[in-house]
């Protein structure tokens, strides 16, 4: 016995089936890329000290201090760590959690101008540390989620959202500044 199937499913079926096979007969476009060595040249390899108690689970964050040290955020343990010049580990400073100077994952860092650092977790506070990450201060600003931090001259630039600041407000193309204005 045949079956004739009328209605809406079968043209479904017969455009889903269609739209499928053209799918797959598309091949991605090639696009030239040299290879990477002929891009970048390696500068120096870094071997970092650790602590056997406290070792480092994977770099995050890596940045060259003004002081000719490094400063790194792990990528997975809620640490900031600086080394000297050659790689010794001189301090390291976090904890998990979501308390007063804790963490639950290192999302944005940057050093000041003085030395510090700061510190942002994806939560509404920016942690202040001194230059041998002792703590300094604690900024909190309500309804704001700071991301990534950048230093830019004076200042420390960062990324985040707020209620009030929305990307309905601000187009994608423009990038709104802020300075924090002391008491």
């Amino acid at each position: 016995m045949m079956r004739c199937l009328q209605g809406p499913r079968p043209l479904l079926l017969a455009m889903t089936v269609a739209g499928l096979t053209a799918s797959c007969e598309r091949e991605d476009p090639v696009v030239p890329s040299p290879p990477f060595d002929e891009v970048f040249q390696l500068e120096e390899v870094i071997e970092l000290g650790d602590d056997p108690v406290d070792p480092v689970a994977t770099v995050g964050i890596f940045l060259d201090r003004r002081d000719g040290g490094f400063l790194m955020g792990d990528g997975l343990r809620p640490r900031a760590r600086i080394y000297s010049e050659n790689g010794e580990l001189e301090a390291a400073f976090g904890r998990f959690g979501d308390g007063p100077w804790e963490f639950r994952r290192i999302i944005g860092l940057a050093e000041t101008t003085a030395g510090g650092v700061v510190i942002s977790a994806s939560d509404s506070r920016l942690t202040y540390l001194h230059a041998d990450l002792t703590e300094d201060s604690l900024f909190t600003l309500d309804g704001h989620v700071f991301g990534r931090l950048i230093a830019f001259e004076d200042d420390v630039l960062f990324t985040g959202f707020t209620p009030e600041n929305t990307a309905a407000d601000i187009p994608p193309w423009r990038v709104a500044k802020y300075r924090l204005v002391p008491n």
